[in-house]
């Protein structure tokens, strides 16, 4: 195979776009379809298959038949949609969101933001005392293990969880267990704007509108400067095709693409103080698919371990070849991501995600490297689970401790 660079792909937006949330049309309790924004890993990477094969002439009846030796090449790039070959040679980082051509970082859920004395103010969460509750299990004694849930490190009457996009000053300030500048906190509403539209079924036929078959869907319109990003690598030169248009998401909305040389943008992880410590804030920067496991990291187990006189129940396991325990996590909102499988040419199967900025306060485990090799590590690897391909589960590593 011929020398295959890392390419940023940056989609701007040529009229609004819609990303279906997991429900389909007609679904009992709302008329209206919102729009999940940005779009889901598996949109933007089928997109840009798409670019792919199209700039190579492709028939995808011929693609799609297996004996066919014609498109073996392209096949080999891209995958094939099923099975061990469903993405082939193609390698995606991303999508990211970009704020005049700088990357954009959800805010992490440790993050809570409230009004002080008509002043927007921020708080972090942090691992607090151990408590029986629902995550708690009983041990081989018989006994309730506690646990560890997140607290507020400074008390803030009224606060939520931050939905505003930090800049990488401002992720960076989060990573070294500080509070960004609101300088650095960016407001959805200055990024883009939702757009609710009213649709009708047609009968086309006879030209006339199917009787009481109406729908309403919000679309995202983005603020100039602002647009979609994917690094993407392991797609040779001969394969990679010029600038140009592609559609995206649904409705086949257009949006143009440009493709240029990888972008060196890059937040380093902080330097810890004490090169002896051993706790480390794990914050995933996409969404991650764990599978059945749900909220937890696959790999993952119960354990406990003790702290003082109290023994306390944890999650014991490994990433990037880094042995971690699990003491607390900051988990946001389930993410329910669904789509079109165009292999198969049926829906496809509704999963749950963990979502971009949660949070895993982690505790090095014994045998693990010194704390500033295992951050080298963990700092933009991927958690193992399905998607990695496409992106799903990729980290940043930061620093806690018990009075941040």
């Amino acid at each position: 195979m011929t020398d295959s660079p890392t390419r940023t792909w940056r989609f701007e937006q040529v009229d609004s776009w819609f990303f279906r949330e997991a429900r389909p049309y007609g679904t009992i309790g709302g008329v209206e379809l919102s729009s999940v924004f940005p779009p889901p890993a598996r949109t933007v990477a089928g997109a840009i298959r798409t670019m792919i094969g199209e700039h190579r002439g492709v028939d995808w009846k011929e693609f799609a038949k297996e004996g066919d030796l014609k498109w073996s090449p392209l096949r080999e790039q891209i995958g094939t949609g099923r099975g061990d070959q469903e993405f082939g040679a193609f390698r995606m980082k991303g999508p990211y969101l970009e704020y005049k051509r700088r990357r954009l970082f959800p805010a992490p859920s440790l993050l809570l933001a409230g009004r002080k004395a008509k002043q927007r103010t921020l708080t972090r969460l942090r691992p607090g005392e151990a408590c029986v509750c629902d995550l708690s299990q009983n041990d081989n004694a018989g006994d309730q293990l506690p646990v560890r849930l997140p607290t507020m490190t400074d008390p803030l009457p009224g606060a939520e969880p931050l939905s505003d996009w930090l800049t990488p000053e401002g992720f960076a300030d989060v990573l070294s267990g500080n509070l960004p500048a609101w300088a650095d906190c960016v407001p959805p509403a200055e990024l883009f704007a939702e757009e609710p539209r009213l649709g009708i079924a047609r009968e086309c036929k006879q030209r006339t509108t199917v009787k009481g078959l109406l729908y309403q869907t919000r679309h995202v319109r983005l603020n100039p400067d602002v647009n979609v990003r994917a690094d993407i690598s392991g797609i040779a030169d001969s394969f990679t095709p010029p600038a140009g248009a592609v559609r995206l998401g649904g409705d086949g909305r257009f949006s143009h693409v440009t493709i240029e040389g990888g972008n060196s943008e890059h937040i380093a992880p902080p330097v810890p103080s004490d090169p002896n410590g051993r706790q480390l804030l794990l914050i995933l920067t996409t969404c991650a698919d764990f599978g059945e496991t749900g909220w937890l990291p696959s790999g993952f187990a119960p354990h406990a371990i003790e702290r003082g006189t109290v023994k306390i129940r944890c999650w014991k396991g490994t990433i990037a070849n880094v042995p971690l325990i699990i003491e607390c996590a900051c988990i946001g909102k389930t993410v329910r991501e669904g789509g079109w499988d165009a292999a198969l040419r049926q829906p496809r199967e509704v999963r749950s995600l963990v979502p971009a900025g949660s949070v895993y306060f982690c505790r090095l485990d014994d045998g693990a490297p010194q704390i500033a090799d295992a951050m080298k590590a963990l700092h933009g690897a991927t958690v193992e689970g399905q998607g990695t391909e496409i992106g799903y589960g990729e980290l940043a590593v930061g620093l806690w401790n018990e009075a941040c």
